[in-house]
């Protein structure tokens, strides 16, 4: 068991042809701005860099189970195993399931490494000085 999920060592079957999946169209927009200002015998710029400005959800895997991101299989598995137990223990265990495995993707890193989505709003913010 990897993060608390069974493996699954049966080989992924593909039901599309070649060529007829496409993956979904991303966007990004990024903003640079600079501000020089000449002091004496040194110029001093300032700089505000925003990666991702509209702070979009960039999806860039597949959980490869179900081709989605919000959607892991491994759940229904997890039923069976389960299904002796209180319904009340299955809920709370699902819903720190879903917290952990879907929410905060630990599962996919842990297996496939890296992460479902791109990177969120990141501001850089900075000065430079030359003489």
């Amino acid at each position: 068991m990897d993060g608390g999920l069974p493996s699954f060592d049966e080989p992924r079957k593909f039901t599309s042809e070649k060529g007829s999946m496409v993956t979904p169209t991303t966007y990004k927009t990024d903003l640079s701005i600079r501000k020089n200002i000449g002091f004496k015998n040194m110029e001093i710029g300032f700089y505000v860099n925003i990666m991702n400005l509209f702070n979009f959800k960039t999806v860039q895997h597949v959980y490869a189970n179900t081709g989605q991101t919000d959607i892991d299989d491994s759940k229904e598995h997890l039923e069976n195993h389960l299904k002796n137990y209180p319904e009340s223990y299955r809920d709370s265990f699902f819903e720190l399931y879903d917290l952990i495995n879907i929410q905060h993707r630990q599962h996919y890193r842990s297996r496939q490494g890296g992460d479902l989505f791109g990177r969120p709003r990141e501001i850089r913010v900075g000065m430079d000085i030359s003489f």
